[in-house]
């Protein structure tokens, strides 16, 4: 079993076979299952223990969890939690799943592949300026999420700190970080980001931008070596 939050079954089982080469998630030997987050981390725990007290066989839990805005800290105060379960557990390196899909040359390739009609001359640059400008238009809603959790961990962690020093620091490092675009595509919202340039992709050029179609344009250095790491994980885990 592996507990993903919600996730499009197909998507993940395209992202896994890019990444690691396989399509262990296509096997009807591995069940997906829902987790709404990181709340419901003990249904993932206790599962494994359940289905061997309760129907006397043994089955292999793992789960992939969203980053969503949380530091690095309460990323491995997580997974410590999960240890000793026999869960093998994994945090995406950025918010969800869908950030994977925010790689401007594979989406351009699908413009170039899938138009209808004679592209001007300067569409590929005018495929990058709708990333870069549905990036931007996240910009304020993911340096809200992010700087106040920076807050509220630094504040819980210090409590006689100044908050408003506080505060300062951690826009500081967002707005300096916001500068590289790995960061960018790692921290926005993956859907949302996805979801706008789809629109405007369509708006323009009349083209359906669709997750499959950027994933089938997209080659394994499009993935982050952490991300092909947890699948391959995932592929000997179960295997094995």
């Amino acid at each position: 079993m592996l507990y993903v939050e919600g996730k499009d079954a197909r998507l993940l089982g395209k992202i896994g076979k890019l990444a690691g080469g396989s399509e262990f998630l296509s096997d009807s030997s591995v069940t997906l299952m829902k987790t709404d987050g990181f709340a419901n981390w003990t249904r993932v725990s206790t599962s494994a223990w359940v289905f061997n007290q309760f129907f006397e066989f043994e089955v292999k839990v793992a789960s992939l969890f969203d980053r969503d805005y949380r530091t690095d800290s309460q990323v491995q105060e997580f997974i410590d939690e999960l240890k000793g379960s026999d869960v093998l557990c994994f945090v995406l390196p950025f918010k969800e799943i869908e950030n994977l899909l925010l790689v401007p040359e594979a989406i351009k390739k699908v413009v170039g592949k899938h138009t209808r009609g004679q592209l001007p001359v300067n569409w590929g640059a005018r495929v990058e300026a709708i990333y870069e400008a549905s990036l931007e238009g996240l910009k304020d809603q993911t340096s809200s999420n992010i700087v106040i959790n920076s807050v509220q961990q630094e504040m819980k962690r210090k409590p006689n700190s100044n908050m408003h020093s506080v505060y300062t620091l951690a826009l500081e490092e967002f707005r300096k970080n916001w500068e590289q675009p790995e960061f960018r595509r790692a921290k926005v919202g993956g859907k949302a980001a996805f979801s706008s340039i789809a629109k405007a992709v369509q708006d323009e050029f009349n083209v359906n931008l669709t997750e499959t179609r950027v994933i089938d344009e997209m080659t394994i250095a499009d993935v982050p070596v952490a991300v092909r790491d947890i699948f391959q994980s995932f592929e000997k885990f179960f295997r094995d």
